[in-house]
């Protein structure tokens, strides 16, 4: 606005956003599959087990090589007492999943992937709380730029709650009420 540019926001279409996504998601695996075919890369699917110095097993087949790339991918944290169940507590994953964006929500975690739905969800009209034990959003990164990026947000009305903790929560309805603690005390956000 103060440049003198304005956008309404009220026809975006979260779902056909959430459908392109999956497109371009998909068309990239296969990419890589073909990659990985064309330049003669065997893949073996299934649960692998380093069984000596130079060998791995996947299920019944034994194979060997010079060197042994563990490469397990990521996996959300859970939290105790935030159980996933993708309905009302959602996990990367799950939040990868909605086809429509939620009114409010409370994203635990101000890593890289929080401040992503962070970003993402705020731009698409989102309520956001972003909560973080730790005393800088992005916690593993230069302050300089975690500050940045908190100015940023709070400007947009992203509600950032540092050095606090996620204490618990009871579901009321289709969403949770998330009880959170920090050195000023306890506060309850929907």
């Amino acid at each position: 606005k103060k440049i003198g540019v304005t956008s309404d926001t009220s026809g975006l279409d979260y779902e056909k956003v959430w459908k392109n996504s999956r497109t371009a998601s998909s068309r990239l695996v296969k990419g890589v599959q073909f990659l990985l075919k064309k330049n003669n890369v065997e893949v073996v699917e299934g649960e692998g087990k380093i069984t000596g110095e130079k060998e791995i097993t996947v299920g019944e087949k034994k194979i060997t090589g010079k060197n042994i790339l563990i490469a397990t991918g990521s996996s959300p944290k859970e939290i105790p007492g935030f159980s996933f169940d993708e309905e009302t507590v959602l996990s990367s994953t799950g939040a990868l999943d909605l086809k429509e964006v939620p009114k409010r929500t409370v994203i635990l975690g101000a890593g890289a992937i929080g401040v992503e739905f962070a970003h993402i969800l705020n731009a698409f009209g989102s309520e956001i709380t972003l909560v973080e034990m730790m005393d800088q959003i992005l916690p593993n990164s230069d302050p300089d730029v975690a500050e940045e990026l908190a100015k940023s947000f709070k400007k947009r009305g992203i509600n950032i709650m540092t050095g606090t903790k996620a204490a618990g929560m009871e579901k009321s309805g289709s969403g949770a009420k998330v009880t959170l603690e920090n050195s000023d005390g306890s506060t309850v956000v929907e």
